[in-house]
C-alpha cells in the first residue's frame, strides 16, 4: 500500500515532488475527501516515519457556496517537524564576513501544500497589485491541485499506479516508467491485478452515474428553460419581437429606444449586486446594459463547454443583438478551460464603450506643437467578449481566470436566481466578502485610485448615457 500510493503521486505531482520528499511519502498509507458544508476536505493518513510526528495531514477548501464556484480560503495542517527534518525550510547563512546569524530560507517541497499561499492584510501600494497577481495564479494552482486529487488520483488511484492513466493523457511520465510493471515482485503483481478489479467496478460505476447524470441534466434544463421563458416575458413585458427604432447609432432620435415596460434594468441591476460583476461595471457600461434585456446559457453541441448568450434590445451603442461568450472545456468537472471565445461588438461611431480618445503632443521641443488624438484600452464590462491574449502567457492565464470567473458566476449563479439578485434578497444569502479578491482566496484591499480617472469621462454624460457634445468627447485625457 506504501508503495501504491507513493507512486502514484509520483505520476501526477511530477513537478511538486522532490527527491527529499518522496523520502516521507514513501510511509503515505491512504488519501480519503469528505464534503464540508461549503467545501471539501482531503487527509493523507502516514504511518510512523521520522519527519514528522502528525499521523494524520488535512487540508481543507473552504469555497465561497455549496456550488463551489470560488476559493474563500484554503486551511492545511500545520506539520509538527522532527528535529533537522523539515523538508519545506532550511537554515541559510546571512551574508556578511563571519555572520553567525542564520535565517529560515523555503525549500521547493510537496508538503508546501499544507501552507496555503495568502496575502498580508495591508497591501495598499498599487504596486502591490503585482504581488496580489503573482499570489492569486499561486492560488489557483493550489486549489487545481486539491481538484486534481479529489476528483482525479483518488478514484483512479489504481490506473495511476500502474500507469495506465498517464498514457492516457499522454503524459511524459508514461514514458519513463512504462516497464514499471515488469520489474514489480510476483505477489505484487498478483495484489495489483486484485486492484485493478477493484478499479474496473468502479469505472462501470462512474459511467453509470455520468449516464444517469446527463439524462436528468437535460431534464433539467427543459424544465428550466420553461421557466425561464415565463420570467422573460414578464421583465419584457411580453416583448418577443425586435422593437424597431429609426435613427439608431444617433443622438437625434433617443427617445426611440425609451421602453419603460415591463421590468426595467432587470438584468443590469441583477448583475450589479453581485460584487464580483459589479467590479466590472462602469458608469458608461451602465447606459449600455438597460438594454440588456435576457441571458441565457447552453450546453454546446458535441463539445465539451457552456455558451452565454446576452440578449439586447436595438440600442445606440452597437449592432449585435446578441453577444455570446463560449467556454470550450477540457474537462468540466475541474473547470479546466480549453479555450474562450467571444462575439466582436459592432459599435456605432463614437459609441466604443472598451476605448477612449486621448490626446497626446508630438516629442518636439516646438511650444506650439499641436497635438493628436488617439484610442486606448479602457475599463469596461464589454471587454468580456474580447478576444484572449496571445502575445504574452501570463496576460492570458489571468484572462482566462477573469473570464472563466465572471462565467460561472453568471451560469450559477445570476441566470438560476435572477430575481433574488435583482431584488437584492441574493445578496444576504451571499457570505462572500466585499473584495473580488475573496473569491480567490485573497482578502487583501487596497485603494482603488484609478475609478478617479474616469470622472471627467463620467461628468461628459448626460443622463441617458449620450454625450452632450460631439467636441467633448476629444477633451477627455488620460495618461
Amino acid at each position: 500500500m506504501l508503495v501504491v500510493v507513493t507512486r502514484l503521486f509520483y505520476l501526477v505531482s511530477w513537478n511538486q515532488i522532490t527527491d527529499q520528499d518522496e523520502g516521507a511519502l514513501k510511509h503515505l498509507t491512504d488519501i480519503k475527501w469528505s464534503r464540508i458544508q461549503k467545501g471539501f476536505r482531503l487527509e493523507f493518513h502516514f504511518s510512523t516515519n521520522p519527519f514528522f510526528e502528525n499521523s494524520v495531514l488535512t487540508k481543507t477548501y473552504h469555497m465561497t457556496d455549496e456550488d463551489e464556484s470560488f476559493l474563500e480560503r484554503a486551511i492545511g495542517t500545520e506539520i509538527t517537524w522532527r528535529p533537522e527534518k523539515c523538508l519545506t525550510q532550511e537554515l541559510a547563512v546571512k551574508s556578511g564576513k563571519g555572520s553567525k546569524n542564520v535565517k529560515p530560507m523555503t525549500n521547493k517541497s510537496f508538503f508546501c501544500f499544507f501552507s496555503p499561499p495568502n496575502v498580508p492584510m495591508n497591501l495598499k501600494d498599487k504596486n502591490d497589485k503585482v504581488e496580489i497577481l503573482n499570489l492569486r495564479y499561486h492560488v489557483l494552482m493550489d486549489l487545481f491541485l486539491g481538484l486534481t486529487i479529489r476528483d482525479d488520483i483518488i478514484p483512479r488511484a489504481i490506473s495511476w499506479f500502474t500507469g495506465e492513466a498517464a498514457l492516457e493523457e499522454e503524459t511524459q511520465i508514461s514514458a519513463q516508467h512504462s516497464n514499471f510493471l515488469e520489474n514489480l515482485a510476483k505477489n505484487v503483481r498478483e495484489c495489483v491485478e486484485s486492484l485493478r478489479l477493484i478499479q474496473e467496478k468502479y469505472d462501470a460505476l462512474k459511467a453509470k452515474f455520468d449516464e444517469d447524470r446527463t439524462s436528468i441534466q437535460a431534464k433539467y434544463r427543459q424544465s428550466c428553460q420553461l421557466l425561464y421563458e415565463q420570467r422573460y416575458n414578464i421583465i419584457n413585458d411580453g416583448e418577443s419581437i425586435e422593437p424597431e427604432a429609426d435613427g439608431v447609432g444617433s443622438d437625434s432620435e433617443e427617445e426611440a429606444f425609451v421602453d419603460e415596460k415591463g421590468v426595467p434594468n432587470f438584468w443590469l441591476y441583477a448583475l450589479q449586486n453581485n460584487d464580483f460583476i459589479d467590479n466590472e461595471i462602469t458608469y458608461r457600461d451602465e447606459q449600455a446594459l438597460k438594454y440588456l434585456k435576457d441571458i441565457k446559457c447552453s450546453p454546446i453541441d458535441d463539445s465539451k463547454g457552456f455558451k452565454l448568450d446576452f440578449c439586447f434590445k436595438a440600442n445606440p451603442f452597437f449592432k449585435n443583438s446578441v453577444l455570446t461568450k463560449t467556454y470550450l472545456m477540457i474537462d468540466e468537472d475541474r473547470s479546466l478551460v480549453k479555450d474562450i471565445k467571444g462575439t466582436e461588438v459592432e459599435w456605432y461611431p463614437a459609441r466604443c464603450l472598451t476605448q477612449i480618445p486621448v490626446k497626446k503632443k508630438h516629442e518636439t521641443r516646438l511650444e506650439n506643437a499641436k497635438s493628436i488624438t488617439i484610442t486606448e484600452d479602457c475599463d469596461s464590462f464589454f471587454s468580456f467578449f474580447s478576444a484572449l491574449e496571445v502575445n504574452d502567457t501570463y496576460k492570458r492565464t489571468n484572462q482566462v481566470n477573469r473570464d472563466f470567473n465572471i462565467g460561472s458566476i453568471i451560469r450559477d449563479q445570476i441566470i438560476p436566481h435572477a430575481v433574488s439578485w435583482f431584488t437584492g434578497e441574493a445578496i444576504e444569502r451571499d457570505d462572500s466578502s466585499d473584495d473580488e479578491d475573496r473569491y480567490l482566496g485573497l482578502e487583501a484591499q487596497f485603494d482603488d485610485e484609478d475609478d478617479d480617472d474616469y470622472e471627467d469621462l463620467d461628468d461628459g454624460l448626460d443622463s441617458d448615457g449620450y454625450s452632450e457634445d460631439e467636441e467633448d468627447m476629444e477633451n477627455y485625457n488620460y495618461y
